[in-house]
């Protein structure tokens, strides 16, 4: 009699390194990120130092030709300034290694300056992606502002949430295929 093959046993055991290995990867890697750290600013410094504090979702972005990040943002909410329900902000240090790495369809409050028609945005100016106690901070500041659009919006990513859920999502359909490829092998 020959002896058993330790072959399968393996190869489950390298599918199973592997998956443990891409969930990893994708639960820390879905995240929005900032490309640099930076010392936070406090609230009432940055809402001081900014002529427009608002909260908006970052409906599409598009890099410059000089190397800025360009952002079409649908405006929500307005605690200073007066704007428009979509604004156009470019983010002046995206060229530059601390710049803000803004996804589309993510939920923001933006500390801006405003240059004419044109908005901008540096990473130490204090704005952040919008969560409950951020935008608390900022009521405590400015007064609870106005709301500028009443429309639902579909698909919004709330920071924090999505991405473990697609990393948890990823990391099956990875389980899957490799369960299928090995399957078929044996």
């Amino acid at each position: 009699m020959s002896a058993p093959q330790s072959r399968p046993r393996w190869r489950l055991i390298t599918a199973v390194d592997s998956m443990l290995a891409g969930l990893v990867l994708m639960t820390t890697s879905a995240t929005p990120a900032w490309a640099c750290s930076y010392v936070s600013v406090p609230v009432k410094q940055s809402t001081a130092a900014s002529t427009v504090v608002l909260r908006g979702v970052v409906e599409w972005k598009q890099p410059t030709k000089d190397g800025q990040q360009r952002y079409i943002v649908r405006v929500t909410h307005v605690w200073k300034g007066d704007v428009a329900d979509s604004i156009e902000v470019v983010d002046t240090q995206a060229s530059s290694t601390c710049a803000m790495a803004l996804n589309v369809f993510t939920d923001e409050i933006f500390m801006l300056q405003r240059e004419g028609d044109r908005f901008t945005m540096q990473l130490g100016t204090g704005s952040r992606p919008h969560d409950d106690s951020s935008a608390a901070e900022v009521n405590a500041e400015l007064g609870a502002g106005r709301a500028v659009s009443s429309v639902p919006m579909v698909g919004v990513v709330s920071h924090g949430r999505t991405p473990w859920i697609l990393g948890g999502v990823g990391a099956v359909v990875i389980a899957f295929v490799v369960w299928r490829i090995l399957r078929r092998r044996a």
